[in-house]
C-alpha cells in the first residue's frame, strides 16, 4: 500500500529534518494527524478538495469547499496554529500562505502569519499549474531559502508566469514554465 510505504519514508529522521513538499495524494492519507507533528518543515500546498481531505484527517473539522472558499482566512490560520512549522499555501485564485512559528500562534498574540496572493490568472485553475508550483518552491529551497520564504517565492513566481499567458484556454504547464525564461518580463508583470 503506498500509503504505508510513504508514511514509512517520511517518518525516517534524516527525511523528516529537511524540508518537505506534501501535495496530491498524500494529503489524503489518513495517518496525516500523526506524521505532521514529526516533520520539522514540511510545506503543504492543498487546492480546496485536498484542504477539506486534510482538515477532516487532522481533526480540525468537516467543512464543504464552498465554507473553505468563503472562510479561507480563518481555516488556514486554524490550520497553521494546530501544526506550527508548518507551512500551508493553499491553491486557488487568491493563493493563501499560512506560517505559525510556535504553538499557540492563533490564540497567543496572533502569532500566525497569513500572506494572499492576488496575481494569479484564472489559467492557473488547469492540472498540472500545481505541478509547476511545487517544483518552483523545491528550487529555492535548493537555494536555501526557508520554507515560507520558498513558499511565497515560487507563488509570486507561477503568478507572474500566469500574467504571460496570451490566453487561459492555450496555457499549459509547459507555456507556464517557458514564461519563467523571460526574468524581465516576470517582473513587468508583477509590478503592472
Amino acid at each position: 500500500d503506498w500509503q504505508a510505504r510513504a508514511l514509512e519514508f517520511l517518518s525516517q529522521e534524516q527525511v523528516r529534518e529537511r524540508p518537505l513538499i506534501l501535495d496530491a495524494d498524500i494529503l489524503h492519507n489518513p495517518d496525516m494527524s500523526k506524521l505532521l507533528p514529526l516533520l520539522k518543515k514540511p510545506i503543504l500546498t492543498p487546492h480546496p478538495k485536498e484542504f477539506q481531505s486534510l482538515l477532516s484527517l487532522c481533526g480540525l473539522g468537516t467543512v464543504s469547499v464552498e465554507q473553505i472558499v468563503e472562510n479561507r482566512l480563518e481555516l488556514v490560520k486554524d490550520f497553521c496554529s494546530a501544526y506550527p512549522g508548518a507551512v500551508l499555501l493553499l491553491k486557488g485564485a487568491n493563493m493563501t500562505i499560512g506560517y505559525c512559528p510556535e504553538k499557540g500562534g492563533k490564540k497567543k498574540d496572533e502569532k500566525t502569519a497569513v500572506y494572499i496572493n492576488t496575481f494569479g490568472m484564472p489559467c492557473l485553475a488547469k492540472g498540472g499549474s500545481g505541478d509547476v508550483l511545487a517544483g518552483l518552491v523545491c528550487a529555492f529551497l535548493a537555494q536555501k531559502y526557508e520554507p515560507l520564504d520558498a513558499a511565497i517565492q515560487g507563488s509570486l513566481l507561477l503568478a507572474a508566469s500566469s500574467r504571460l499567458q496570451k490566453s487561459s484556454y492555450s496555457s499549459t504547464p509547459f507555456t507556464l514554465i517557458q514564461s519563467l525564461e523571460e526574468p524581465e518580463k516576470l517582473k513587468k508583470a508583477l509590478e503592472g
